[in-house]
């Protein structure tokens, strides 16, 4: 026994049943990034500075819900929280399925739905993570490894059925988004319960300080505070342009449509899957923090190359690219956040991970559209690309003063 947990290998059955409920949720996730942004830009035509405020509100409860998810899945267990997102997303998805077929739609409605979907997501990403390591701790590199790789193909399984709604309509899509989301509760019962703090919890200050624990503890260690702060900047600079430059760029500039906005979101979890698949062969990387800082350049040099505007092609090229380096990134950070965590707060700092990603998406998505609205959608990627290149920089520097130091006799 180690820490409390269950010592079976990574790959064992516990890892296959945590997989099999995350491929439910990150095809419909998948799903809904496609069927969201082609319903701001294709069918409302919506313009690039509202459709950024509708991304943004689907990002906005992470920055308020994030810290009390990871609390949540801490104090009342993980497969709980997991039951009560899934049940609620099949739910969801069902209702705008029926209102979409009576002919409705209304950039209303989807101000109404971009923060339910956002408040799913923000609540399961803690006990997800959480159980992760449950599974996984006796070879946590690869079994991070391995969890993007499962995420990241099938994000671009649900961008691909996503796409789908120019054959069958997106009603019909969505039922079997639904249906989809329903069927990940069956994994649930197989899943470990984890190291229940309620008990411990009842001594503490209430709820305010235990939402405050994460934060704090992400805070005392150099490297974790390093890697949330690069976190921020990833959320900051990069989902902006993803998620709401990249479906205006495919739709004004290279007039694509539906189908075209599924391929450019399915291009980076291909390459991300294709460098967390490099990254399960390998093992454990020792510098994991200095790969994750050149994951960010590469992805910088990604961005800029978007907004020179070539062909479609290409730009679908270097997404994958920029997909591969987001493998690297978002495998190492996961990996160090767990590692980095104390036992009994472990979802809490989880959610700090979460929280400074989609916390900071909010932001991102907004600037994004009211850059590509006021100057052009060429602009908001060079501008995002050459504000990580000076943030990479300056963690360079950052890691290799750390080398010197601990080089130094």
């Amino acid at each position: 026994m180690q820490d409390g947990h269950d010592t079976a290998h990574p790959l064992g059955a516990p890892y296959a049943w945590f997989i099999a409920s995350g491929a439910s949720w990150y095809t419909i996730w998948g799903m809904q990034q496609v069927i969201f942004s082609w319903l701001l830009v294709g069918v409302l035509q919506e313009d690039p500075a509202r459709v950024g405020s509708a991304q943004m509100l689907m990002a906005l409860p992470a920055l308020f819900l994030m810290p009390l998810a990871g609390t949540l899945a801490d104090r009342f267990g993980r497969r709980r929280v997991l039951l009560v997102v899934h049940v609620l997303s099949a739910g969801v998805a069902a209702a705008t399925a029926g209102w979409l077929m009576s002919g409705r739609l209304t950039l209303g409605g989807l101000l109404v739905l971009a923060p339910i979907w956002g408040s799913l997501m923000s609540v399961q990403f803690p006990a997800r993570e959480a159980i992760l390591f449950d599974v996984a701790h006796a070879d946590l590199a690869r079994g991070s490894a391995g969890t993007t790789l499962a995420q990241f193909a099938f994000l671009a399984v649900g961008n691909a059925l996503a796409a789908l709604t120019t054959q069958f309509g997106t009603p019909m899509v969505l039922a079997g988004q639904s249906l989809l989301a329903a069927l990940g509760i069956l994994p649930l019962p197989k899943l470990p319960r984890g190291a229940s703090t309620r008990t411990a919890s009842r001594t503490e200050a209430g709820w305010g300080a235990t939402l405050l624990e994460g934060l704090r503890t992400v805070a005392s260690i150099p490297n974790l505070r390093l890697l949330a702060i690069l976190t921020v900047a990833n959320g900051l600079l990069f989902l902006g342009p993803y998620f709401v430059a990249g479906p205006i760029l495919v739709r004004d500039v290279y007039g694509g449509g539906a189908g075209d906005v599924g391929l450019f979101f399915m291009m980076f979890p291909l390459g991300t899957g294709l460098s967390s698949a490099l990254l399960v062969l390998r093992g454990r990387i020792e510098n994991g923090l200095a790969a994750l800082v050149a994951a960010l350049g590469l992805g910088a040099a990604c961005v800029l190359a978007i907004a020179l505007e070539p062909a479609f092609e290409i730009v679908l090229g270097i997404v994958f690219v920029w997909g591969c380096a987001g493998g690297v990134f978002i495998t190492m950070g996961r990996t160090l956040f767990l590692e980095g965590a104390p036992a009994s707060h472990r979802a809490r700092v989880v959610s700090v991970q979460g929280m400074a990603l989609m916390g900071s998406a909010p932001l991102s998505h907004l600037l994004t559209g009211l850059v590509a609205e006021a100057f052009g959608v060429a602009t908001a990627f060079r501008g995002a690309g050459l504000a990580m290149l000076g943030i990479v920089a300056l963690a360079c520097l950052r890691l290799r003063r750390d080398a010197k130091t601990t080089a130094a006799p």
